[in-house]
This record gives C-alpha cells, structure tokens and sequence, in this order.
C-alpha cells in the first residue's frame, strides 16, 4: 500500500513508523511518499495512492473519497511562538497580528485559522 504525508513534518517520521509496525504485523508492506501538505491529500482523495498517513479528525468530511480509520496514531496539539513577551493566548482569536503565518494544506492551522476564530475541536 502506499501513502501520502506532509512533506518535512517530523510529526509524518512517528506516525509512518507507527502504521509500519501495525501494517507489518498484518503483513502488509506500506510505502510512505512525502509531498507539500496541499498536494498530498489531493493524491490521496484522488486515488492517486491509497491514502494519507494521518490528518486530522473530520478532515474526510472535505474530502469525501477518504474514509477515516477510527484508530488515532497520536494527538497533535498546536503552539503559538512569538517575541512578545506580554502576549496571552488563549485561543485562535488572540492571534490577530498580521505576522501570522501557517503552513497551506496543514488541515489544523486551516481549520483554526478561520475568520469566525472558531478552531474547533479536532
């Protein structure tokens, strides 16, 4: 089987080695090719390979070819990093500096980075 991932994402380094190890004790062989964020679930969606390493939860919603597989890899958890040192962030709205950058395609930066400020629960 092969799958996509975010390209570069440290993240993608542990959740291939996890679904490996599960894979492979199935029996099942699985290449893991990594591409830009956007690019990658595309493929995926597309049926250019057969799935995508992990995404967050509901992503299939967007994605309607894509089925999620209700067994998590691991949980991710977004940081805020910034030189102001009396900044409180409590949530996506405090982050209202146009400074702000995200990674396109990264589902969760997306996702919280919606004009309603909601982040939602993942």
């Amino acid at each position: 089987m092969e799958f996509t991932t975010i390209e570069k994402s440290s993240y993608a380094v542990i959740a291939e080695r996890v679904l490996k190890e599960a894979y492979g004790r199935l029996g099942i062989d699985i290449r893991v090719s990594g591409r830009p964020a956007q690019r990658a679930i595309h493929d995926a969606n597309s049926g250019a390979v057969d799935g995508e390493l992990y995404r967050i939860k509901d992503v299939h919603l967007k994605y309607p070819n894509l089925m999620m597989v209700p067994v998590p890899v691991g949980i991710m958890e977004g940081v805020g990093i910034t030189t102001q040192s009396d900044l409180s962030m409590q949530g996506w709205d405090d982050l209202s500096y146009p400074e702000v950058c995200i990674r396109n395609g990264v589902k969760f930066a997306e996702r919280g980075w919606q004009p309603s400020g909601d982040g939602g629960e993942l």
